[in-house]
């Protein structure tokens, strides 16, 4: 659940000729195999949902890991000798994401990074100045079905470390039904409401690449901002951590930008006390 969830997405794309179910809810899905292998993630070990998934993995004496900083699930792993990694704990789950992921990869002998080579000060500097570009618009993510969960990882810290409304869509989808919103001609809409950042990957199909081309033309032709960013990489390490390392320094200059404390999650934790109280 939540940023606990974003590593999943992220070793769905980077396995994609594997089948990966990325499942954020009570229990298991309903597909699953006595082989299926399960690996439960709450970073900080208590989130309810992680848990009835554990017990019932657990139940059915499937193959089974956890992931987490500790918590209710840290005991249950202990108490039934469950394979565990231990992540570090006191930091947002979010901020977590490499080293729940890194966890994933160990548990599944997924590919690991190698050659990484990212220019972080230009990737910050990049960052900071569109922050200001986007000012208080409210940002809508697109890119390629290949790099959908970068988009989503994007959303997600643009809510979480901006506190601000932000959506996600991916082609060719998008160009069914999204696409026809953009035909707004009411008065009450302002054109600095909203901003598309794309997406942009040289390695994505170029019919896909032409459909993003279009879309972007006919949106600035009705009058609204599309931002271009290049997630384009040697490899698919390179590019993830380009693309996850610009986003959070966008949602953390937006926050800064509108005078915001990016860090606590007010809300998430006053709606989590809620949900203690039986």
């Amino acid at each position: 659940m939540g940023g606990s969830a974003l590593p999943g997405l992220l070793l769905e794309s980077l396995m994609a000729s594997e089948k990966i179910t990325v499942h954020r809810d009570y229990e298991l899905p309903q597909n699953i195999t006595k082989n299926t292998f399960v690996v439960v993630m709450s970073y900080s070990g208590n989130t309810e949902e992680a848990i009835s998934a554990y017990k019932t993995a657990k139940k059915q004496n499937l193959p089974l890991a956890a992931v987490a900083s500790g918590g209710e699930l840290e005991k249950l792993t202990q108490k039934d000798k469950t394979a565990y990694i231990k992540v570090p704990s006191e930091i947002q789950p979010r901020i977590a994401l490499g080293y729940q992921f890194m966890a994933l990869v160990e548990l599944t002998k997924a590919p690991k990074p190698q050659n990484i080579n990212i220019d972080a000060k230009k990737i910050e500097q990049d960052a900071k100045l569109l922050a200001k570009k986007i000012n208080t618009s409210i940002p809508l993510f697109y890119a390629s079905t290949q790099n959908k969960a970068l988009a989503y990882i994007a959303k997600i810290q643009t809510n979480e470390t901006a506190k601000r409304h932000a959506f996600y869509n991916i082609f060719p989808e998008l160009n069914h039904n999204e696409l026809e919103a953009w035909n707004m001609e009411h008065e009450a809409w302002n054109m600095e409401q909203f901003v598309i950042i794309m997406l942009k990957d040289k390695s994505d199909d170029k019919r896909i690449v032409r459909k993003m081309n279009l879309t972007a033309k006919l949106i600035e032709k009705k009058g609204y901002h599309v931002k271009v960013v290049d997630v384009s990489n040697v490899n698919w390490y390179n590019k993830v951590i380009h693309s996850v390392l610009f986003t959070n320094w966008l949602s953390y200059y937006l926050a800064i930008d509108a005078g915001i404390d990016p860090k606590p999650v007010n809300l998430i934790e006053e709606f989590k006390g809620l949900l203690r109280l039986r």
